[in-house]
């Protein structure tokens, strides 16, 4: 019997949604899964499955109103999510086997080359936002050499800063989170 791979692949792309969903009781901003890699067409194939629920939230950010579209999981989803769990801990209990440990071998491999993914994509979002952070600097440098107001570039180039900043972090923590999947992956070949 041939496995359909795209489909194998999809379902393990809406299994990490929803765990990753099922860790966020609120919900997750939309462009906060997006910018995670996931696609908007998966993200609308859980809302449409009815596993999770999407909705509109209104606040403000520097005096103005804005909308943000944030993913909650349903109970659906959940119960779905919790089924796995479930599932995979009555195979932890099972004595383990070679084709078991070929599995984790693999799935901790998946996870490296997973998040080595994601820290290359943060170093490039880094390096774009460093030039960028160059090109506001300059038009500062032109608009004061001009004798004009600077007050809003500033505030741009402080907001730049801080989210650079912020882009550091997470890239340090994933950076962290490879390192001891690395560790977990070495110590499992000894």
């Amino acid at each position: 019997m041939k496995v359909n791979s795209s489909k194998s692949g999809k379902r393990l792309i809406h299994s990490r949604i929803l765990k990753a969903l099922a860790a966020v009781p609120h919900g997750c901003n939309v462009n906060d899964l997006l910018s995670c890699g996931y696609q908007f067409t998966t993200i609308s194939d859980l809302v449409r499955a009815g596993l999770a629920v999407a909705s509109l939230d209104t606040g403000k950010v520097d005096g103005r109103i804005v909308e943000i579209a944030r993913i909650k999981i349903s109970d659906a989803g959940l119960k779905l999510v919790s089924t796995t769990v479930r599932s995979l801990a009555s195979e932890a209990t099972s004595p383990p086997t070679t084709s078991r440990i070929d599995e984790t071998h693999a799935s901790m491999t998946a996870r490296t080359q997973y998040l080595e993914a994601r820290l290359a994509v943060a170093t490039q979002h880094i390096a774009e936002g460093e030039a960028r952070i160059c090109v506001v600097r300059a038009a500062i440098a032109r608009r004061r050499n001009l004798g004009l107001s600077s007050d809003l570039p500033d505030r741009l180039l402080n907001t730049m800063l801080d989210t650079l900043s912020l882009m550091m972090g997470y890239k340090a923590i994933i950076e962290a989170a490879a390192e001891h999947e690395s560790n977990e992956l070495a110590a499992t070949l000894v």
